[in-house]
């Protein structure tokens, strides 16, 4: 069996425990914010935010270029 048999789905769930651990120390939760007060308004909070965005969608973009290439190299 070929090593590279296990690279996308390695990258895939060692990526997706990173995210959800970024999150958990981040504070962030996925509900809507009801925001009240100046944590919701924070500059640092946003920036953070944006770049958990940022980071989750070019780790989504490789994952699914890694998984469309091990389709193309064992796929029928």
């Amino acid at each position: 069996m070929d090593l590279f048999v296990f690279v996308p789905v390695g990258f895939f769930f060692i990526g997706l425990l990173i995210i959800f651990t970024i999150k958990q120390r981040m504070g962030l939760s996925w509900n809507p914010a009801n925001a009240e007060g100046s944590e919701a308004e924070s500059p640092e909070l946003t920036r953070k935010i944006i770049a958990l965005i940022a980071a989750t969608t070019v780790w989504g973009v490789i994952s699914i270029f890694l998984v469309v290439l091990f389709f193309n190299r064992f796929g029928a």
